[in-house]
């Protein structure tokens, strides 16, 4: 059954039909009644974070600079106004390097399928530190409108190994590459369970009716060239 909802989903989002993707009221109970979900409320801003109970270890990924902390690919939702009827969600993909390097990443491509998907505007400098010869630099991904063939072309992926992972622990990672680009290129695989992570993600929307209101996010620049 979970295949066949992935694959419903999936043909949705290939066809690029985000209207097709019922818009309804983002509500957080999807999220605060299960464990599946944390959810931190900040009064303050009005704003609230979604994460999986997926931990750093195993979203974390490895290259040649590493130190004694995890680089991490994850993914959350941002719920903007929280506390009133109005609040709606950004689907984000963080990634965080941790080396021994500073690398001034200023892009990120994502190789799929044969298509390369570069994201610009994901670098800040607010979001780099370093202490001592650790260095720490944090890319942000924002879906919307903007890059709706990135996110259908991740999304379809993300829920096709999800519902053969249901059915087989052992299923094979699809091969997607993600090339971080600044002074020095580097280049990793999605891992699995980042792949897992975004599905969760995309099936709660989905089930809420709420996945179609990423179309009305702008979200980060992205350029598709054919490979």
């Amino acid at each position: 059954m979970k295949k066949m909802v992935a694959l419903l989903i999936s043909v949705a989002l290939l066809c690029g039909s985000v209207s097709a993707l019922a818009d309804g009221t983002f509500e957080m109970d999807a999220y605060t009644s299960t464990n599946v979900f944390t959810v931190e409320v900040d009064s303050d801003n009005d704003i609230a974070f979604i994460d999986t109970q997926m931990g750093n270890d195993v979203l974390s990924f490895s290259h040649k600079y590493e130190n004694d902390y995890y680089s991490v690919m994850r993914n959350d939702i941002l719920v903007i106004n929280q506390s009133s009827a109005s609040r709606y969600p950004v689907l984000r993909t963080w990634i965080t390097y941790r080396g021994t390097k500073a690398l001034n990443f200023s892009s990120i491509s994502f190789i799929i399928d044969g298509k390369e998907y570069v994201l610009t505007d994901v670098a800040s400098a607010d979001r780099n530190s370093q202490e001592d010869n650790n260095f720490e630099e944090i890319l942000l991904i924002k879906y919307g409108y903007q890059n709706w063939d990135l996110f259908a072309a991740l999304a379809l992926t993300a829920l096709s190994y999800y519902g053969d992972w249901v059915e087989d622990k052992e299923t094979a990672v699809p091969d997607i590459k993600v090339i971080l680009h600044g002074t020095e290129d580097i280049e990793v695989n999605a891992s699995g369970n980042f792949l897992l992570d975004l599905g969760v993600f995309v099936l709660s929307m989905y089930s809420a009716d709420t996945l179609g209101m990423l179309g009305e996010i702008e979200g980060t620049p992205c350029q598709v060239i054919e490979k």
